[in-house]
């Protein structure tokens, strides 16, 4: 794949790159203090001269774990860029990231990583190319046209579909069985094939027969999991609307990438006379169950709106309405996640808030009751149950923020009904945004059937 930039942004940035030199300083390398050995720590492997390939290139990061520096030996010395000389370091690197042709195909740490090692070879004396064209040839090597798979835990398919970009299908026995037919043929001893199975064996257990996200990616192969993770999450946010764990205030979704799942679970040892009785391990919700779709379930979400969410997704080009209710809805997704039946309260009022509110300044609570009210061609009776129910709702959440009153079960009631109305509220924002109708349309739409009855 080739990568381009405009001229005047290559010139820019050759300057900017060439300044960066002249701030390379030394850095004074405190003395190492003798680690005191912990015999309770289980060492797994010892590192020393005798495993290090190449040359050493140090690197910090920050407490967020943001690259924060980069340095480099000459003789036996450290010298690199650090704090804000770095900081206009990467700063070079997510502009070019941005104003390349094709965008966001190559991360920016390695955009980083290759302007610093231009940098190290200029101030080297090496004869180098122009610090853009050194960088966007090295990138274009290292990018691939792959398929990144990302296992989704407790999730369970009947029959492949697609939502946006990802193709969701089910990790069969017999690609387990290739993929780990293929890593043992690598090697020879008998005890790392033992180990290598009893690896696989644990692999198995954790992702044979569930679901998988898969998305195709053109990138180089560390942003293609950036990506392949973005585009999962966005699909998994869409899918987790038509879950029915949305109509339960005391019920969450565990449907996310494996690593993500957030299942709390129980380890703990029983111990009498200093002897273990019971080795207890298992998942603190007894509610859990895995997410089961099944062939009907998807016809079924595909009515209520499933193919149109889909379709926005991949649609360059959105209206701000539709692209209000995308974001509305990866809120709500964040609900469904939630644990604590407060935080799912805020998420899901902080989604309406975002599609059924015009602007900042026009109170809340009455507007969005109003709308959701109207939304729907209900009776005058149903429609002040709903403006009720949104109120009280609120009042809730007024109690839990100013208050700090924990919103329990005793208000179930009122979250029921609130979750029920909610659902189907975005529910029925869905076929107006198949509509590409504008927020200016959604809103003079509701305020005519508020006026017509």
């Amino acid at each position: 794949m080739k990568i381009e930039l405009h001229e005047k942004a290559i010139e820019n940035y050759d300057q900017k790159a060439a300044k960066l030199i002249e701030q390379l300083r030394f850095k004074i390398q405190p003395k190492r203090t003798p680690r005191v050995e912990n015999p309770n720590v289980h060492v797994s492997g010892h590192f020393d001269n005798t495993n290090i390939i190449g040359e050493l290139k140090p690197f910090w990061r920050d407490s967020s774990g943001n690259m924060a520096a980069r340095g480099f030996y000459v003789r036996g010395k450290l010298i690199g860029l650090f704090d804000d000389d770095y900081k206009n370091l990467t700063q070079i690197a997510e502009d070019i990231q941005k104003k390349s042709n094709p965008k966001n195909v190559v991360g920016v740490e390695l955009l980083s990583e290759l302007i610093f090692e231009w940098i190290k070879q200029k101030y080297k004396g090496v004869s180098m190319p122009s610090m853009s064209e050194f960088v966007l040839a090295e990138c274009e090597k290292q990018i691939e046209d792959v398929e990144i798979w990302i296992p989704i835990a407790n999730l369970h398919l009947e029959a492949p579909f697609k939502v946006g970009n990802v193709t969701f299908r089910v990790i069969t026995k017999n690609f387990m069985d290739e993929y780990e037919t293929a890593r043992k043929s690598l090697l020879t001893d008998p005890e790392d094939i033992k180990t290598m199975e009893f690896m696989f064996e644990r692999k198995r257990s954790e992702i044979q027969n569930r679901a998988v996200a898969i998305v195709k990616v053109e990138a180089e192969k560390d942003h293609a999991y950036a990506i392949a993770s973005e585009e999962t999450e966005r699909a998994m946010s869409i899918l987790r609307f038509f879950s029915l764990t949305n109509l339960y205030p005391t019920q969450t979704c565990y449907s996310a990438p494996i690593e993500k799942q957030h299942l709390d679970g129980d380890v703990y040892f029983v111990i009498k006379d200093g002897k273990v009785l019971h080795d207890v391990s298992g998942t603190t919700d007894k509610s859990f169950q895995p997410w089961v779709l099944r062939k009907k379930d998807l016809i079924e979400f595909k009515k209520t709106g499933l193919d149109t969410l889909s379709k926005l997704l991949v649609t360059e080009t959105l209206t701000d309405f539709q692209q209000k209710l995308l974001e509305a809805l990866f809120l709500y997704s964040k609900a469904s996640l939630a644990k604590e039946i407060s935080d799912r309260l805020i998420y899901t009022l902080v989604a309406l808030e975002t599609v059924f509110v015009k602007n900042q300044t026009e109170p809340l609570q009455d507007n969005i009751s109003l709308r959701m009210a109207f939304l729907h061609p209900v009776g005058i009776e149903q429609r002040k149950e709903i403006i009720t129910n949104i109120k009280d709702t609120y009042a809730l959440r007024s109690s839990f923020i100013h208050h700090g009153k924990k919103v329990d079960i005793k208000d179930e009631q009122i979250l029921k009904k609130f979750m029920w109305n909610t659902w189907l509220s975005i529910q029925g924002l869905i076929p107006l945004a198949a509509k590409g109708i504008t927020k200016e349309q959604f809103f003079e739409e509701l305020e005519n059937r508020r006026i017509g009855g």
